[in-house]
């Protein structure tokens, strides 16, 4: 039986449709089924632990992925440029997903991530313009740049107190966003954060910001509630 596969076995199949794996492999390797944009359905095996980087890049028909309990890791750019990819089912187990993993999903609306992730990597779901709605768990404590960028349909996210750190331009043209409260332990509102947030009319700082970075509030043309507590040197 088979129990490996090679990187890019799949590599650029347009024409590819439906697959079937053997249920022994452990790894969904890199750029496997890579600008398969064909490709309209998968089962991922409940043996396999780990999806290789760029391993669905631009599976651009693909609509339905469930991920299995077995799955720890989701490489970089795993299911990028998806663009008809409406549903994810992310499996608890998973604790690490890679940069830009779910990078314009267009038709993604909503994602619960799993319990045990920590970071919420670089462009995660970058210009996935129909996401409405996250859920952040309360194990994460970074969330690294242009995770949520162009997310120009979320209106409404809560970022758990747990967050230590938020990278520059996380939320960079989140054109619906309409209020946030930035959870206490945040030193620094880094550059280009809330930059073109449209609808964005209330933000609260918590007394542990020092400093607020460029163009943190850029083109925020609706912000008409924002309180800048004594703790702000610099901005």
């Amino acid at each position: 039986s088979v129990r490996e596969i090679g990187n890019g076995a799949f590599n650029q199949c347009v024409s590819l449709k439906t697959v079937k794996l053997p249920n022994e492999i452990a790894t969904i390797p890199k750029f496997m089924f890579n600008m398969c944009n064909s490709l309209v359905s998968i089962v991922i095996p409940k043996s396999v632990t780990e999806i290789g980087n760029f391993s669905f890049f631009q599976c651009s028909s693909l609509t339905n992925v469930t991920i299995p309990d077995s799955v720890i890791k989701i490489g970089d750019g795993a299911f990028s440029e998806c663009y008809l990819l409406e549903k994810i089912s992310i499996s608890e187990h998973v604790t690490e997903i890679g940069a830009y993993a779910f990078k314009k999903c267009s038709f993604l609306t909503s994602v619960t991530m799993p319990r045990c992730i920590e970071i919420i990597s670089e462009g995660l779901f970058c210009g996935c313009k129909r996401l409405e709605e996250i859920t952040i768990p309360n194990s994460v404590v970074e969330i690294h740049k242009y995770a949520f960028s162009f997310c120009k349909s979320l209106t409404n996210l809560q970022i758990p107190n747990s967050v230590t750190k938020i990278d520059e331009g996380s939320f960079k043209f989140c054109k619906s966003l309409e209020e946030i409260t930035i959870p206490y332990g945040i030193l620094k509102i880094e550059k280009c954060l809330f930059m073109g947030c449209l609808s964005l009319t209330k933000v609260e700082i918590p007394n542990s910001v020092t400093k607020i970075e460029d163009s943190a509030f850029e083109y925020c043309h609706s912000l008409s509630n924002i309180k800048i507590p004594g703790s702000v040197t610099e901005i």
